[in-house]
């Protein structure tokens, strides 16, 4: 977990929120699977429109700045809306997850467009290499499991099979 925010924060997220509010919501936070942890920031972070610009447009939909974020903490019965610093600070995440999140999340949803961190570092994967991949995969035979059979409907791959294995022959095909 890190610092609380400035005490000039324009939210006074430190006199709302101590710091032991803030670990219970850490601990909280990080007993969660990954489904859960998309929830809690979904049901925490609210995305918005610009409701005002300093820079005037040169283009049709030319702006750096796309959607605004409003972020809360729930450290009892409400939410209190904090400032970006202490949320991020408080569940140990970067700015990039709650961005991804809604880059990949929420457009589903909304069809709302989601600046991108200008300095994400990656590559786009696209949709063609993806489902090349998944065909892959999917061309492996798939075996039930023995001790669920009745409970599940997964598919297992072979034990001999790994992913070293796998890129070889991915490798090979391609």
């Amino acid at each position: 977990m890190g610092a609380s925010c400035a005490p000039t924060c324009r939210y006074s997220c430190a006199e709302k929120i101590n710091d032991e509010k803030r670990k219970e919501i850490f601990d909280k936070f990080w007993s969660l699977n990954a489904a859960e942890k998309h929830f809690f920031i979904a049901t925490h972070v609210k995305i918005g429109e610009v409701k005002r610009r300093s820079v005037k447009k040169q283009k049709e939909n030319d702006f750096k700045k796309i959607n605004s974020f409003k972020y809360y903490l729930k450290p009892e019965d409400s939410f209190i809306r904090v400032c970006k610093t202490l949320f991020l600070n408080t569940l140990a995440i970067s700015n990039t997850k709650v961005a991804y999140f809604f880059e990949k999340h929420h457009k589903k949803h909304n069809n709302a467009s989601v600046a991108k961190p200008a300095n994400s570092g990656r590559k786009g994967t696209t949709d063609e290499q993806i489902d090349d991949v998944v065909s892959h995969i999917e061309s492996f035979p798939a075996i039930e499991s023995h001790y669920c059979r009745s409970s599940t409907t997964r598919k297992y791959l072979d034990e001999s099979l790994n992913v070293t294995k796998m890129y070889n022959l991915y490798k090979v095909e391609g």
